[in-house]
């Protein structure tokens, strides 16, 4: 058995944009969807603390968790017992206070549904005042938003009916349209060209702007959470490894850096000057020590016995390092 997540410790803070950055299978989404409950993987999470808007939502958790260490590691978890006790933490507040924009639109929402019909009903979640005509009227007014034209006929097509640009935009609409206090974007601009990358991550930026949401950004694309975010907790292997302001963090120049984001920065520079970047066999974390050191060119006995937590290396920025960055 694997541990997918280990000792990771964000704070989100209110009105800012927070992004979780990096490559595909560090644990980005698992993180979301384990605390959102949508976690498909068994046994999931299995201990912990989450705090969302002031609500307690894994307080419930030890009572469906059995965990043993002998003679081996082993997990007994109530799956089911468990997903209710999360639906009962999160109350009204999932899809109302709280809203996902899903990596892939296309295949996430619901294809039995218009996207008008769908946009009704998430306007009235946070809007239950209005009646059904006044819905309607706000849903062709979320697609003019988001920057859709010929609106009426949108709203009744199906979420196959549409490209992936306008379902990507569809998702924005809906995820924004209840008013949440705290939007979670999994990687918005997976699989859309250049093009649409950037009108996604534009309009993403002036959306969440104008209402005010915090914003908390899953992604691997470095320019993405420079544009949109103002904090960012890189994650390897399961492990956050540094954490800080964006402008620190993702700087070229600012040092000191954990030597994964320096690698990171790295290839994207040369990306950019045309230049091929240099490629890291990766290999699995071990089991022990930092997770990073197969890779790490400056790892030394000590990172391969002991894990290193997150320590300040200038206010309001932490790195994983034995080294310092």
């Amino acid at each position: 058995m694997r541990k997918i997540l280990s000792d990771v410790d964000i704070c989100v803070r209110a009105g800012r944009t927070f992004a979780l950055l990096g490559e595909s299978g560090s644990g980005k989404t698992c993180i979301v969807h384990s605390v959102l409950g949508v976690h498909q993987g068994l046994p999931g999470v299995v201990s912990g603390e989450a705090t969302v808007l002031g609500r307690e939502i894994l307080t419930e958790l030890p009572q469906y968790v059995k965990i043993t260490h002998t003679p081996q590691l082993s997990i007994k978890k109530d799956i089911l017992g468990w997903k209710k006790a999360q639906k009962r933490a999160w109350g009204e507040m999932l899809g109302k206070d709280v809203t996902l924009i899903p990596q892939d639109a296309s295949t996430s929402l619901s294809p039995f549904h218009p996207i008008g019909q769908m946009l009704i009903t998430s306007i009235r979640r946070g809007n239950p005042e209005l009646s059904k005509e006044e819905a309607q009227k706000e849903a062709l007014k979320w697609l003019s938003r988001v920057e859709m034209y010929d609106v009426e006929k949108v709203a009744h097509c199906y979420i196959h009916e549409l490209s992936g640009g306008m379902a990507q935009r569809a998702a924005i609409a809906l995820a924004l349209a209840p008013g949440p206090r705290l939007l979670i974007a999994d990687e918005p601009t997976t699989g859309l060209d250049a093009t649409l990358r950037i009108s996604i991550i534009a309009l993403l930026s002036a959306m969440v702007k104008e209402k005010g949401a915090t914003l908390l950004l899953v992604t691997h694309d470095l320019a993405a959470a420079r544009i949109l975010a103002t904090d960012v907790a890189v994650l390897y292997e399961g492990k956050v490894v540094e954490t800080g302001y964006v402008d620190e963090v993702l700087s070229w120049d600012h040092r000191p850096k954990h030597p994964y984001t320096a690698f990171l920065l790295e290839s994207e520079k040369k990306l950019i000057e045309g230049a091929s970047p240099r490629l890291a066999a990766k290999e699995p974390a071990p089991q022990v020590g930092c997770p990073y050191s197969p890779r790490c060119e400056k790892a030394t006995s000590r990172c391969l016995l002991e894990c290193p937590g997150l320590t300040d290396v200038a206010e309001g920025h932490q790195i994983a390092c034995f080294g310092g960055g």
